[in-house]
């Protein structure tokens, strides 16, 4: 990307749905000072024992939207990359700068159970105040499937809404991994567009 102008991308989806994968693969491939900001490194900085609470998770996304805004005013660019479990990115997107992209990565819950780095998922069904970003729907419509439903039953998880904003600018399939280098090319695709 030549004469890059700055930008905020938000990845959002469920835990283990490929965001930090997806930023740090963009890192490599964008030209121009780029920050990554991951929910999991903001969240041990600010809460370093979380306890997983609504108010605490509202602080965490209030400050990870405040660096990327405070930084697109620098000229630098940010890839957030945070579920937006319980909070609404509506609310984000009517105060967003013109070149600012939000990108929905739909997955398999059991896919990204078994991905996920920290094992959240195991976390989650062995600790009943851990609330997972896993039931995602419309406002207030759930999308999860039967056997996604059965999933979280088996293992005891207990969930919190990602509420899909009105507008999102791109939604990927992160289910397989084989679609990597093909999610890539069109989040680079949609960031030169809003430029």
């Amino acid at each position: 990307m030549q004469n890059h102008k700055p930008f905020i991308l938000w990845l959002f989806g469920v835990p283990g749905s490929g965001k930090s994968t997806i930023a740090n693969q963009l890192a490599h491939c964008l030209a121009g000072p780029l920050q990554i900001i991951d929910s999991d490194d903001i969240r041990s900085r600010i809460t370093p024992n979380p306890q997983w609470t609504d108010e605490e998770r509202h602080l965490v996304y209030r400050a990870m939207w405040e660096i990327a805004t405070t930084l697109y005013r620098h000229q630098i660019s940010s890839i957030i990359a945070a579920s937006a479990g319980g909070v609404s990115l509506d609310e984000y997107q009517r105060s967003a700068p013109p070149s600012t992209v939000f990108v929905y990565l739909k997955c398999e819950l059991e896919t990204a159970a078994a991905r996920h780095p920290r094992r959240l998922y195991a976390l989650a069904s062995s600790q009943s105040q851990v609330r997972l970003p896993i039931i995602v729907g419309l406002k207030s419509q759930s999308t999860m499937t039967a056997r996604e439903m059965d999933f979280t039953q088996r293992h005891g998880i207990v969930g919190y809404k990602i509420t899909i904003p009105a507008k999102v600018d791109l939604e990927l399939d992160t289910t397989s991994e084989t679609s990597l280098q093909d999610n890539i090319d069109r989040i680079m695709l949609l960031i030169n567009e809003k430029q």
